[in-house]
C-alpha cells in the first residue's frame, strides 16, 4: 500500500517476496487480497508471481485456489510450480493426489 501511495508499482520481485512473508506468517487474508492485485495489475502471466500465490495457498492450507493457480499457468509452470504444488498437496493429505 505504501509503494502506491509514494505513486510507485510493485515489480515480480516485490510481489514475491510479500507473498513469502504472507505463507511465512500464515497472512491469509491479505495474501489473498495481493492474488485480486495481481490479477487486476496483469501480472498474472510471471511464473515467479504464480509459485509465489501457490505456495501462499498451500501453506495457509487453501489447497483448492493453489490448484486452481496451478492449473490456470497452463504450459507455463517450472519445476518450482510443480514442486510447490506437491508440497501443498502432500502437507494436508492429498498424498496420492501429489
Amino acid at each position: 500500500r505504501d509503494l502506491r501511495r509514494a505513486g510507485m508499482r510493485p515489480n515480480e520481485v516485490s510481489l514475491t517476496g510479500v507473498l513469502s512473508a504472507c505463507s511465512q506468517s500464515g497472512a491469509f487474508e491479505f495474501g489473498k487480497a495481493l492474488h485480486g492485485f495481481v490479477e487486476k495489475a496483469g501480472y498474472g502471466w510471471i511464473v515467479s508471481v504464480n509459485n509465489a500465490l501457490i505456495d501462499m495457498y498451500s501453506r495457509c492450507g487453501n489447497v483448492p485456489m493453489a490448484k486452481l493457480v496451478f492449473e490456470s499457468m497452463r504450459e507455463k509452470k517450472s519445476i518450482v510450480s510443480w514442486t510447490s504444488m506437491i508440497a501443498g498437496l502432500a502437507m494436508y493429505g492429498h498424498g496420492e493426489e501429489a
